[in-house]
């Protein structure tokens, strides 16, 4: 039996992160149709936020950790106090911006580390992961992904009608 949890190469790490995938649609239309009020607490939000080192230490499993995050995305997407002057800091907007792009360059950057055979447990491996994968994406979101989003938008993409391309 092959352990997803521990998997860093091949096309098992893509299986494992499509679980990831469907969870932050999921999360993204909790947050489109609207949450609780208490969702937009400061308490809220700090809760959330110590739920995560809170659960590393204890070692939750990922099914566990992916759930506390998107607690901590919703919490900070949906605070209206303090937390939300240094979630409003210019470098968290840059990394909001790119955020996708860093998502989706996490998974190539593992494969890459793979490939130079840097084991997970090794000190450089946050280093490496990192390193790279900032650059690629700061490069990736200007040059691939906001052209192909606004690209994108020029079509209606209504269920059952047909998008007409020129």
């Amino acid at each position: 039996m092959v352990d997803l949890e521990r998997t860093t190469h091949g096309l098992l790490v893509f299986l494992r992160f499509l679980p990831e995938f469907v969870g932050g649609m999921v999360l993204y239309s909790l947050y489109e149709r609207g949450l609780p009020k208490w969702f937009g607490h400061d308490a809220t939000f700090w809760l959330s936020i110590v739920a995560l080192p809170l659960l590393e230490w204890l070692r939750a499993p990922n099914g566990l950790m992916l759930c506390a995050l998107g607690l901590v995305l919703l919490t900070s997407a949906t605070n209206e106090g303090h937390p939300t002057r240094l979630l409003n800091a210019p470098v968290f907007a840059y990394l909001g911006k790119i955020s996708y792009s860093l998502y989706m360059v996490s998974g190539v950057v593992m494969i890459i580390g793979f490939i130079v055979q840097l084991p997970n447990e090794s000190s450089l491996y946050p280093i490496f992961m990192i390193g790279l994968s900032l650059p690629l994406a700061a490069l990736m979101s200007p040059v691939f992904e906001y052209p192909a989003r606004d690209w994108l938008k020029q079509f209606s993409w209504s269920c059952g009608r047909r998008v007409q391309l020129s």
